[in-house]
């Protein structure tokens, strides 16, 4: 690629980058002000959290959510004692699953400097990485749209996910996951194999379901001949992953709770609609439902009708895994 065009690539793409990440702020910005907790309002803190005194202590008198609060909660605990020194897991464990919590550990680990920084500065930091995320998932599909020659509407589209949107603002894994994870399938789709293992590796140390981004790409490289870098790019990150896991549920002293939540297709559905058709209206469930199917659906078009098979194989997998 000629100089001038690489130096135009380069500033395409940190353009959407930055509007993803400021789009990310302003989001959290907006959810923050309607808080009287303000940013500390982002965490969601439930009322039944045996913790809420130490994060009270930390970012000063709270207003819970509720009893049971939301996962903001769980990554800023986990943030300030990644490696479970202060045995956070073992009070948390009537709040949720630690073991299977603390397996998602890279935006919290970030988030808090490795557990060095103090409450204030963490907090800051689950702000920022989630949002550096979205920026990050922003310039993924500026860069795939260009190599694959589509218009421009997927990028500003792909800033309309709510789904992550939402992750930013709830603070949760799955804004810094997905930008990992498109991250790395852009460097496979360039031929940068080993940038893209390295940050496949991350996408799954951040939330394991984003494994499926390793696994389609190595598939589509085992298909299209290279098999070495196909074994690499699936078998790498999944390796780190489960060294990860052993790691956190010996540390954590439970490793059953890391694998109930997998399901058949299909299973975690049917056993949701009754809790929706109890805890929403019908028509919230019917809404929610039909989304599920639209995204289910449009992946399985876009599969069959997209004459990239990198992008095929993966909108084939996470359709298979909107179903469980």
């Amino acid at each position: 690629m000629p100089e001038n065009a690489a130096s135009d690539r380069a500033r395409r793409l940190l353009g959407w980058f930055v509007a993803g990440f400021l789009l990310a702020l302003v989001a959290q910005s907006y959810f923050a002000l309607q808080s009287e907790d303000r940013w500390a309002g982002l965490l969601r803190v439930g009322s039944e959290n045996p913790l809420l005194p130490q994060i009270e202590a930390e970012l000063g008198p709270l207003h819970p959510m509720g009893a049971i609060g939301h996962d903001g909660q769980l990554s800023y605990l986990i943030a300030r004692d990644p490696l479970n020194r202060h045995d956070t897991a073992g009070r948390m464990r009537e709040l949720d699953q630690a073991p299977y919590r603390y397996r998602r550990i890279l935006y919290s680990l970030l988030a808090g400097g490795f557990g060095l920084l103090p409450g204030g500065l963490t907090l800051a930091g689950l702000v920022l990485w989630a949002a550096i995320g979205v920026g990050l998932g922003a310039a993924a599909v500026a860069d795939v749209g260009e190599r694959l020659s589509l218009p421009a509407w997927p990028v500003p589209a792909s800033l309309l996910n709510l789904g992550v949107l939402l992750s930013a603002v709830l603070l949760t894994a799955d804004a810094l996951a997905v930008g990992l994870g498109l991250m790395g399938l852009a460097l496979v789709g360039r031929g940068r194999t080993r940038m893209a293992v390295l940050v496949l590796v991350l996408a799954g140390l951040t939330k394991e379901t984003y494994l499926l981004f390793a696994w389609g790409a190595g598939l589509w490289l085992w298909l299209d001949g290279k098999r070495r870098s196909g074994l690499a790019v699936a078998v790498v990150p999944t390796v780190a992953l489960a060294g990860w896991s052993l790691f956190a549920f010996s540390t954590t002293g439970d490793l059953a709770p890391g694998f109930h939540h997998f399901v058949l297709p299909g299973t975690g559905i049917a056993a949701a609609v009754p809790v929706w058709l109890a805890s929403q209206p019908v028509v919230a469930t019917f809404v929610a439902g039909a989304g599920l199917v639209l995204i289910v659906v449009g992946s399985l078009v876009v599969a069959a009708l997209t004459r990239d098979r990198l992008l095929a194989i993966c909108c084939a997998a996470w359709a298979i895994l909107g179903l469980a």
